[in-house]
């Protein structure tokens, strides 16, 4: 009997580790690094060390193939929604080799998709909060004059694969009509169209079933106690409590409907404004508190184990009522979050304990019932390992960088914005030459921008075709254009894909956009203020994003912008795909533009435009661009890129996130800098006195 787990360092990889470890099961405990929280229990006979999932998707199904093929196990346990995306992908070829006991793909991604999870709900008469299903934006100031505050913004997906990896959501608060629009916005670049919900105040509960063969074989269900972070979040201490109605016959029904099979964990929350349950989601895999239902009883890893094996699963529905379990160290950020944070920063109700009480319940180590779920006597090593890696990573935010920093600090990729070759009529240089020049100061990809006008359809062709023959595993070209467009506003279109002739600068950034690119505003002056106020005007009319039907798996070909799982709310089909970006906004502006500002310092009056147009779009990033035509003009300004790949479309998805700095020798600031006084103290005095030394400088030559 071996068995292979994945996810080593969550805690119900530990749980499902233990579990089959005190039946017999061999277990094999899988993780991107070792050792791992679940890898130290004496219950772990071997580990398997497999690619990042989150970074190198296809590499780890390979590797979770070539494992399960060459040796013995008999069930592979996937324990997090991204593997067991990438999983259910390969189902298929791994059932020769093993079983693996997940539900069907479209009923998973059903239940995991919240969107359509809730309107299912609402078909089969289930309480759900009250929610607004977004599909425009020009819905949302309707909405924000409906909704009741707090309001809760909510992705419908908990993670989705990006270009560039898998990326993880969370909620947002909202207190007021201004701060929704502000933040449903934010949120609407990130993963179009979060849902938007009335906040449920009352206590949260989980219903747990295993369904084996379309029968319910096993159930529990816990309430929350406290939560990590204290609004909602990881549970950090719960409790058994009985399987009761309503909210276990709306779990079942919903699952039936689905039909599920495997474990899944139904979340409610009890109104307290009229006691109703209210469903939250679905979590179709095993969840974190799975230690409590094992210490109460129900064994859902060995009844999963027989399922999926096919034997006879007994049924299990009587479990001992009262047993509380503690996530220590998650109970410790609870209570550090509740000392140090103020309650509304936190999303608290007014009733919720302050700092006194919350104490006093924290030193409460021993209660009847109580058990610790990583600390044990009888399997110590892996609360220590817990203990001393969260130590560790304490000491590394007081005294300095974490060893992921210090690791995202090497993999910074330098790059060169807007670079001129003889394409553009003022231009001086090749492709080869800019390469040669680039590569010896140390820079891994550059951008090129020939001026539109010098450009038509077959020579743009010709300039994607040689940015991609000249790239290679060292050095990256990435094709773009510059307008020159109608009221004197130069726009960057970087990274399109396919010549456009436009003039009116919303157009121009909408089929920026619709073409895969971003669109930066280049070299802005005060002049082209009034022109970019029109421009809002033009664009607020024209809030819409681009819908591109790409590939929906992120391990294989496909669009530009792809991710995952299909529209929210499926209305459009399985085959049509989101984009990532919106088709109405700019996406950055140059707040230094060598060309234009000098050399050493950018200029100050492009910072301040930067602030103005800040307040119009708050995901505006500020750009460094060189304006390279000739190799007299080069200085060494950059745009670092953080841990991405030499590849043109996890580039430019580090861009349009922000996940970049602008560099030169003597300044740097993040893609959404915070413009203090000490900046503008810094750029107006060194300024001043560069200034003069060009003055002093000229009147020496002069004489």
């Amino acid at each position: 009997m071996k068995v292979l787990v994945t996810d080593g360092n969550q805690r119900s990889t530990l749980a499902v580790t233990r579990d089959l470890g005190k039946k017999g099961v061999s277990v094999t405990v899988g993780e991107c690094v070792a050792p791992s929280l679940s890898s130290e229990s004496k219950y772990c006979r071997q580990t398997f060390l497999y690619p990042s999932p989150a970074i190198e998707g296809k590499a780890f199904q390979q590797a979770i193939l070539k494992e399960v093929s060459t040796r013995s196990y008999q069930v592979l346990f996937p324990m997090t929604d991204l593997i067991i995306t990438l999983i259910l992908e390969i189902k298929k070829d791994l059932a020769q080799f093993v079983q693996v006991p997940l539900p069907d793909e479209a009923a998973y991604h059903t239940a995991t998709d919240k969107s359509r999870l809730l309107k299912l709900a609402q078909k089969l008469d289930i309480p759900i909060p009250k929610t607004f299903f977004v599909k425009e934006l020009s819905q949302l100031e309707e909405i924000a004059k409906k909704v009741s505050y707090p309001a809760v913004i909510k992705p419908s997906y908990s993670g989705i694969f990006c270009p560039n990896g898998w990326r993880s959501f969370g909620v947002e608060y909202a207190f007021s009509f201004e701060e929704l629009l502000e933040k449903y916005r934010i949120v609407h670049r990130k993963i179009p169209f979060p849902l938007i919900q009335e906040k449920i105040e009352g206590e949260g509960y989980g219903v747990f079933l295993l369904f084996h063969q379309k029968e319910v074989k096993a159930t529990f269900a816990h309430r929350r106690i406290r939560e990590k972070p204290p609004s909602g979040g990881v549970s950090v201490l719960r409790e058994s409590v009985p399987s009761q109605s309503p909210m276990y016959d709306y779990a079942v029904k919903l699952l039936r409907n689905l039909s599920w099979s495997g474990v899944a964990m139904v979340e409610f929350k009890i109104d307290a404004k009229d006691h109703v349950p209210k469903l939250m989601e679905i979590n179709g895999r095993f969840w974190g508190s799975l230690q409590l239902a094992v210490d109460s009883g129900v064994n859902f890893p060995y009844l999963l184990y027989k399922s999926a094996l096919g034997e006879k699963v007994p049924e299990t529905f009587d479990y001992r009522v009262g047993v509380r379990t503690r996530w220590f160290l998650g109970d410790l950020d609870h209570l550090l979050a509740i000392w140090f944070k103020a309650h509304k920063k936190l999303s608290l109700p007014n009733n919720y304990p302050g700092r006194l009480r919350s104490l006093f319940s924290f030193f409460k180590f021993y209660e009847k019932n109580l058990k610790y779920e990583i600390l044990s006597w009888g399997d110590p090593k892996p609360g220590w390992w817990e203990i001393k890696a969260y130590g560790k990573n304490v000491l590394q935010k007081v005294w300095g960088r974490s060893e992921e920093e210090e690791k995202l600090k090497k993999k910074f990729l330098k790059g060169a914005l807007h670079i001129h070759t003889t394409l553009s009529s003022d231009g001086t240089l090749s492709l080869n030459q800019v390469k040669n020049l680039l590569q010896k100061k140390g820079f891994d990809f550059a951008i090129i921008t020939e001026h539109s006008q010098d450009v038509n359809r077959q020579t743009f062709s010709y300039l994607a075709s040689e940015c991609k023959n000249r790239s290679d595993k060292s050095f990256l070209f990435i094709p773009g254009l510059e307008f020159n467009s109608a009221g004197g506003l130069h726009i960057l279109g970087i990274g399109i894909e396919g010549f456009m002739d436009e003039e009116d600068p919303a157009e121009i950034i909408k089929e920026i956009h619709i073409k895969g690119g971003l669109a930066i505003l280049a070299h802005p002056s005060e002049e082209t203020w009034q022109e970019v106020l029109k421009l809002k005007d033009k664009l607020i009319q024209k809030q819409e994003i681009s819908l591109h039907t790409l590939h929906p798996n992120p391990t294989k070909g496909g669009g530009l912008h792809k991710f995952s799982p299909p529209l929210m709310g499926g209305d459009k089909g399985e085959g049509d795909y989101v984009n990532l970006f919106n088709s109405f906004a700019i996406d950055g502006i140059e707040i230094w533009n060598v060309g234009r500002d000098g050399k050493f310092l950018p200029s100050l009056k492009s910072i301040k435009l930067y602030q103005k147009l800040r307040d119009l779009n708050l995901r505006i990033k500020a750009c460094v661009g060189m304006d390279l035509h000739a190799e007299g003009g080069f200085y060494d300004v950059s745009l670092s890129v953080r841990d991405t790949a030499l590849k043109k479309v996890s580039i430019l998805n580090a861009l349009a996130e922000g996940n970049f700095e602008n560099k030169s020798r003597f300044f740097k600031v993040e893609a959404f800098p915070k413009i203090g006084i000490f900046l503008h103290l810094y750029l107006f005095i060194f300024g001043n006195l560069l200034k003069l030394a060009k003055t002093l400088r000229a009147l020496v030559k002069s004489e």
